[in-house]
């Protein structure tokens, strides 16, 4: 349908999608799920940057998911 651009993608492993904001987006893990089954990768860090400081949030994508979508 498209393209996609991760915000960095480090070792072909880990997919890494940054957010800035004072709260985090609850599209950015569906986001990242969606990215993760388009490259075919179960990893993926979303890290937010807020005034208070860093977030990060580790996702999975299970090889069910994935699966589910080939």
């Amino acid at each position: 349908v498209g393209f996609y651009r991760a915000d960095l993608v480090a070792e072909r492993q880990v997919i890494v999608e940054v957010k800035t904001g004072l709260v985090l987006d609850p599209v950015a893990k569906p986001q990242l799920l969606n990215y993760l089954r388009a490259a075919d990768l179960s990893l993926g860090l979303v890290i937010h940057f807020a005034p208070t400081g860093a977030v990060i949030k580790r996702v999975v994508a299970s090889p069910e998911y994935r699966s589910r979508w080939k």
